[in-house]
This record gives C-alpha cells, sequence and structure tokens, in this order.
C-alpha cells in the first residue's frame, strides 16, 4: 500500500502527531522496513509512539510499508554573502568567480550537481563573452574545488578535466553553453546540455565514463519537430507551439526504463516548462508541447505554466529541477514576476500532472524561506536581485540545493541552502 496524500483526516493527523499537524506528509516508497516521524516534544513521546502505531496499523499502513517520510519545506540559506574569487577552492557551499583571463570570470550561473563521493558539480563559467561548462568537485557539498577553469578549445567531439567546450563554427553549439543534466546510467556519465548557434538554444548529448572526459553524440543543429528527435537532441517546435523559439535547460531522471525530461521552451518572450520521454536517452519524444494556460495551481502533461498576474511565476517558469522520492516527483523552478527570479516548488504523483505550492512572492530573507520557496536576499547579499535555476540533490532525511544569484552589481555566483526535518522531530524504526 502507498500513501501518497496528506492525512486524511483531523483525527489521523491528531493520532499521529499529538495536534492538528497539516504540514506533515506520509509516504511509504518502499517494502523494505517502515519509518515513523513524530513531531513531538520529548515529554510526550512515549504516549505518541503508542498511538502512532495503531493509528498506522488501523490505516492499513504497515501492511506493506517502506518508509514514512515526512516532508518539509523550508529552506536554510548556508551563507549567501559573495564569495572571493579563486581558481580552486570555495567555502559554504557556495562558487565564487574566477581569476582575470579563466573561463568563469565574468559570471559562474547554471549549476547541475550529482550527489555521490565526490559530489560532482558542472556549471557555467562565463569569461565576459562567451558560456561554456565547467567542473568542480567536493566531498561534503561545501567545500568546492574547480577542476579546470582554463578556456577549453573548440571542439565537436571530445573534450577534457570536465569541461564542455563550444562547437566549430556552424554547429548547433557554436556560440554559447547554458545548463546541463547529468545522470549516471550503468556505469556511463550522460550529459544533455543546452547550445546555442547566435540564433536559438536547443539541447544536445555528450557522454562520459569517467565525468571528465566527454564525447559530444551529434551537434549538428536538429530538425524542428514537435514528436521525436534523435541523437539525444532535443529540436525546436513548430507553428505557435511553446518551444518555437527556445529548448533549453533540461531535468533528466531515468525512471525505471524510460528516460524523462523536463525543459524549458520559448514562444515569444514567455518561458514554461515542457516534458519529454525516451527509451533510451537518444530518441526523444515530446508529450505536449501547446502553450499550457496560466495557473496558480495544477497543470497537466508535464508542463509548468506561468502563474496569473501578480504571483512569483507571472512572467517565467522555467529552469526545472526534478528528483523522485518514493513515487513522489518533486521540482524545484525559477519562477520570474517581470522584475526578479526567485525558486519556487511543485509536485506530482506521476511527473505529469503538477501542484505547485505556493507561487506568490516570498519576503526577501538571508536564511530561512518556506514552502519551498528559495527568495532573495537583503541588500548587499550576493543573492539581493536574482535566485534561481536551482539544482537539489537528498542526502539521507537532508535536501540540498545549490542556485545561482546575482547581487547588486549584476555578478552571478553560486550559494546554497539545505532542508532539514523540522526541529522536533523522531525518526523511530522498527
Amino acid at each position: 500500500m502507498k500513501l501518497n496524500s496528506r492525512c486524511s483526516s483531523r483525527s489521523a493527523r491528531t493520532a499521529l502527531c499529538g495536534s492538528d499537524c497539516n504540514n506533515i506528509m506520509l509516504r511509504c516508497p518502499s517494502a523494505a522496513g517502515a519509518t515513523r516521524c513524530l513531531r513531538a516534544s520529548t515529554e510526550e513521546l512515549s504516549g505518541l509512539l503508542a498511538a502512532s502505531v495503531a493509528a498506522l496499523v488501523g490505516l492499513g499502513v504497515l501492511l506493506n510499508a517502506g518508509a514514512i517520510e515526512v516532508e518539509t519545506a523550508t529552506w536554510t540559506k548556508y551563507n549567501n554573502n559573495a564569495p572571493t574569487n579563486s581558481d580552486t577552492t570555495s567555502t559554504d557551499g557556495r562558487l565564487g568567480l574566477g581569476n582575470a583571463a579563466t573561463g568563469d570570470d565574468g559570471h559562474v550561473m547554471f549549476p547541475s550537481v550529482l550527489g555521490g563521493n565526490p559530489n560532482r558539480m558542472w556549471y557555467v563559467g562565463h569569461d565576459g563573452t562567451t558560456r561554456r561548462i565547467y567542473y568542480a568537485t567536493s566531498p561534503d557539498g561545501l567545500t568546492w574545488t574547480k577542476y579546470n577553469n582554463a578556456i577549453p578549445a573548440n571542439s565537436d567531439t571530445t573534450s577534457t578535466d570536465g569541461r564542455i567546450p563550444l562547437g566549430n563554427n556552424g554547429r548547433g553549439d557554436d556560440n554559447h553553453l547554458a545548463l546541463t543534466a547529468v545522470i549516471v546510467d550503468e556505469g556511463i556519465y550522460k550529459m544533455w546540455y543546452s547550445g546555442y548557434d547566435s540564433a536559438n538554444y536547443r539541447i544536445y548529448y555528450a557522454t562520459s565514463t569517467n565525468g571528465t572526459n566527454w564525447t559530444k553524440y551529434n551537434n549538428v543543429i536538429p530538425t524542428n519537430s514537435d514528436t521525436t528527435s534523435t541523437d539525444g537532441r532535443i529540436g525546436l517546435g513548430t507553428g505557435n507551439n511553446g518551444d518555437t523559439n527556445m529548448v533549453a535547460f533540461p531535468s533528466v531522471i531515468k525512471d525505471g526504463n524510460t528516460y524523462k525530461m523536463w525543459y524549458t521552451g520559448q514562444n515569444g518572450g514567455t518561458n514554461c516548462i515542457y516534458y519529454a520521454t525516451s527509451p533510451d536517452g537518444l530518441t526523444w519524444t515530446k508529450y505536449n508541447n501547446t502553450i499550457p494556460t496560466n495557473s496558480d495551481t495544477t497543470s497537466t502533461d508535464g508542463r509548468i505554466p506561468t502563474g496569473t498576474a501578480g504571483n512569483g511565476d507571472s512572467r517565467n517558469a522555467s529552469s526545472a529541477t526534478v528528483i523522485k522520492v518514493g513515487s513522489a516527483y518533486k521540482m524545484w523552478y525559477s519562477g520570474n514576476d517581470g522584475a526578479n527570479t526567485r525558486v519556487y516548488y511543485a509536485t506530482s504523483p506521476d511527473g505529469l500532472t503538477w501542484t505547485k505550492h505556493n507561487n506568490t512572492i516570498p519576503a526577501a530573507s538571508d536564511t530561512t524561506s518556506t514552502d519551498g520557496r528559495v527568495p532573495l536576499g537583503t541588500s548587499g547579499r550576493g543573492d539581493e536581485t536574482i535566485a534561481g535555476v536551482p539544482a537539489v540533490i537528498k542526502v539521507g532525511n537532508t535536501y540540498k540545493l545549490w542556485y545561482h544569484g546575482v547581487d547588486g552589481s549584476g555578478k552571478y555566483r553560486f550559494y546554497h541552502a539545505y532542508s532539514l526535518p523540522p526541529a522536533g522531530m523522531f525518526l523511530v524504526t522498527w
């Protein structure tokens, strides 16, 4: 049995938590055992344990329960002061600009993080003229070391040191590179990246056996299509569909035997998030690239629309990162209200029907935020004008997020936030 919604009755919440605890969600994603999360004071723990066991048995949760997970949507920024320029290491989960004449001396943008030992980050470095992809590693997600931020030579084939260079003249990535999605699949690193040919962004593909030496699969510009594309690429849509001007900023997971991608499409000046699937990571089929109706609540066909006037994503919804936890899909995305970009949150039971949690504009903060959102920092901080393009991983019960922030001078750098189970929560396993 899988319980995929909030406790359905007040009495169930009371039995589980000792109070009307509306912010707790239960899920049973596997059959390995059962973990019970109780929000309570120490003095109440003994009585609540007994009540919780009875409630869970009564609900049938324990018949085939694997783990019960409490959701928390509160992010805490680690340090949003602008980091010092460096070509080597940086601290507090941040990544600073490189020194003069390096590939990232202008901006550090668009993080993509793969958790593990070590944690690996591919990011976009801007040298004042051109954007390319660079690489950094970290043992803990806090202290990051750049691998090589020297500008790589153009190439349509191979590259080194975790970098992805521009393609040669006439190729689809000959002008700029942008946000990547990287997964490890059967020992192979697979990257989908955004390439720009001086007119449009499209998605291209590269592979690596070690995460540092990459081979582009095919950086020839793909034919426009509203249905399928090949060689790991995603082409522009046609007519009045939502991705006729741009296809970029992918987030990819492998879910069973299916590769699933959420990408940003643009028609005119508006960005929305669209969805595609693939059996092999090479041949992709768009699910529905028609422009979705504005919504502050639910959306369909894997798409995230812009919100209605006055909300934080009323102008653009873009640059998603998606992870699957148990049977739930979780998305953090960049929302723009016409003036500023912030991070917002949505969830889905199937990756197709999404529900935004709260797309109202959060107050500026250098510490905590609610409802899965990451707000701007206050004046003088490194994220005072933009806090966007999230990269999220889950390590144990902790969610870790990296995002690019922009300060008052217009410089992009990376910052870090984390989300823990709520204070006073006890994790009890039987």
